[in-house]
């Protein structure tokens, strides 16, 4: 009931504070957050950049919170797929597109597939925001989704894969 007072009281102690959500779930799922956020105090997403990308984040999304490690991961990424122009990318856990965005630089065509609703409205708004037209997502468990995009004549040169904590099942 005094959520607002601790917010305030916690924004006045740590005015470098940007956004305070709550997040309530009432169920056992193996999800890590329940549906439903509230927000207390500031903004209801937060923005950061990796090297020259810009990028939505919203609290229900995904991102890697060790920058440094970030671009030497995604740089490893980068020389493994060894892009040339023509390839196609597929990033089945593709979050707030992060992965995605950061090489349709070098693809002629990249798709991302994320399970959750709020980490894919952030990866469109962040192909927008950086201005990369070549890169398409998909709301759905990507066990579902691939098929899918599979029978309608996909055919990718690259995946990308960097499940959920969990790591991927069989399916």
């Amino acid at each position: 009931p005094l959520e607002m007072d601790f917010a305030r009281e916690l924004k006045r102690l740590h005015p470098e504070l940007t956004s305070l959500l709550r997040n309530i779930k009432r169920d056992m799922s193996g999800e890590i957050l329940g549906k439903r956020f509230t927000l207390l105090a500031g903004k209801d997403a937060i923005f950061d950049r990796l090297q020259d990308l810009t990028f939505r984040i919203s609290a229900a999304s995904f991102y890697q919170v060790n920058p440094l490690q970030t671009q030497v991961l995604y740089a490893k990424a980068a020389e493994y797929a060894a892009l040339t122009g023509k390839e196609t990318v597929l990033d089945a856990y593709s979050g707030i597109g992060t992965i995605a965005l950061y090489l349709a630089r070098q693809a002629r065509q990249v798709f991302g597939v994320e399970i959750v609703s709020a980490a894919v409205e952030d990866a469109r708004f962040n192909a927008e925001l950086n201005g990369i037209e070549n890169a398409e997502f998909f709301t759905g468990k990507a066990e579902k989704v691939l098929p899918l995009l599979k029978d309608q004549g996909l055919q990718p040169d690259v995946i990308v894969l960097d499940p959920p904590r969990q790591g991927c099942d069989r399916a």
